[in-house]
C-alpha cells in the first residue's frame, strides 16, 4: 500500500515536469521558399544552403534538421534515388573547409569549391519547398550554375510567426545558349539502372543548369564498380524544362567528340570543375585543333 502511495506521489511530480518540458519546446515557423527564373518567371530547381546567421551548421527541408556530416562517395556509388516531392533534398555537398576524398577533394585545401560560394555546404532542391525554422535571423544562399548570379540574403523569422513566404528571382549574368554554347559534363559516374537514378541525374542537371551529361561506366584494373545501361542513340534520355527553355539530357554515348560545343561544369559525383569553354572545330578549319578559352565570372 505504501509503495503504491509513493509511486502515485512520484508520478504526480514527474508528469507535470514532463508536460512543462513539452510546453517549452521552441516553436517553429513554416517558411515557404520559391525561386523563379527572371526571363521565364518559372520555378526552377536550385542548389541551396540555409543556416542561422550566427552559425555555420546548415538546415535542410522540410523540418529544419541540421544537415549533419556531408554526403560521402559510397552514397553516390550506390546511387541517389530522386523523389518527386517538392520538399525532397539531394545529397549534402561539402563546399568549404578541409575535406577528404570521401566528401570533398583534398586538392581544394581550405579554398572554396566554387570561388563565389561562401557557404559550408549546398544541397539540391526543387526551388519551391518549405522548411520549419525557429525564430531568429537566417541566411540563405542560392546557386544555379555559372550563368546566373548567386543569391546571398538574410531574412527574419519573428517570434510567434507561424508562416512566412520568401520569393527569390534568379538573374542571368550571361546567356551562353544564345551564343551557341551549352553547359555540360562529359565525364559523369553514377548508376543508371533505376528510373529514380536517372531522375536524380536529370533534376541535378536542372538545379546546376547543366544541359548535358555523358554517363560513363566506373571501374579499375580489378573490375567494374557499376555499368550504364548501354551506349548510343537509343540510350539518350531527355527532359524539357520550361524554366530555362532548354533540354536537359543524359548522353550514354561514351564519345564526347560528337558534341560540337561544350561548356564544362559540374559533375554528378563531384562538387565543381574548372570553368572552361571549349569549341570543337572541324579538322578542315583554319586552326585545325580545338580552340579553348577560359571564362571568369566576377566574384559576386
Amino acid at each position: 500500500m505504501n509503495r503504491f502511495l509513493i509511486l502515485t506521489i512520484a508520478c504526480s511530480f514527474v508528469l507535470p515536469l514532463f508536460g512543462a518540458a513539452q510546453e517549452k519546446k521552441q516553436p517553429t515557423c513554416i517558411v515557404k521558399i520559391q525561386v523563379t527564373e527572371e526571363s521565364t518567371h518559372q520555378v526552377t530547381p536550385v542548389m541551396v544552403c540555409i543556416r542561422n546567421a550566427k552559425e555555420t551548421q546548415a538546415r535542410v527541408p522540410p523540418i529544419g534538421d541540421t544537415a549533419g556530416a556531408p554526403t560521402e562517395v559510397p552514397v553516390f556509388m550506390k546511387g541517389v534515388e530522386y523523389k518527386n516531392d517538392k520538399n525532397w533534398v539531394g545529397p549534402v555537398r561539402m563546399t568549404n573547409g578541409l575535406g577528404s576524398n570521401e566528401n570533398r577533394s583534398s586538392l581544394y585545401g581550405l579554398k572554396p569549391s566554387i570561388p563565389y560560394w561562401k557557404e559550408p555546404v549546398m544541397y539540391q532542391t526543387s526551388g519551391d519547398f518549405s522548411i520549419e525554422l525557429p525564430p531568429g535571423k537566417w541566411h540563405i544562399g542560392i546557386e544555379h550554375g555559372y550563368e546566373y548570379i548567386p543569391i546571398s540574403q538574410e531574412f527574419l523569422v519573428a517570434n510567434n510567426q507561424s508562416h512566412l513566404t520568401k520569393k527569390f528571382l534568379l538573374k542571368r549574368w550571361i546567356n551562353l545558349p544564345k551564343r551557341g554554347w551549352i553547359s555540360g559534363d562529359v565525364h559523369v559516374h553514377h548508376p543508371t539502372n533505376k528510373p529514380e537514378f536517372k531522375d536524380y541525374l536529370l533534376e541535378y542537371g536542372r538545379a546546376e543548369d547543366v544541359h548535358l551529361m555523358n554517363m560513363l561506366e566506373m571501374g579499375h584494373h580489378l573490375g567494374t564498380d557499376f555499368k550504364v545501361e548501354g551506349f548510343g542513340e537509343k540510350f539518350i534520355l531527355r527532359r524539357q524544362s520550361r524554366a530555362t527553355e532548354m533540354t536537359y539530357q543524359i548522353l550514354r554515348d561514351g564519345n564526347p567528340s560528337k558534341i560540337r560545343r561544350i561548356f564544362a561544369s559540374f559533375s554528378a559525383c563531384g562538387t565543381a570543375s574548372q570553368f572552361m569553354v571549349a569549341e570543337r572545330v572541324p579538322a578542315s578549319a583554319k586552326h585545325g585543333k580545338d580552340r579553348r578559352s577560359m571564362l571568369t565570372r566576377p566574384d559576386l
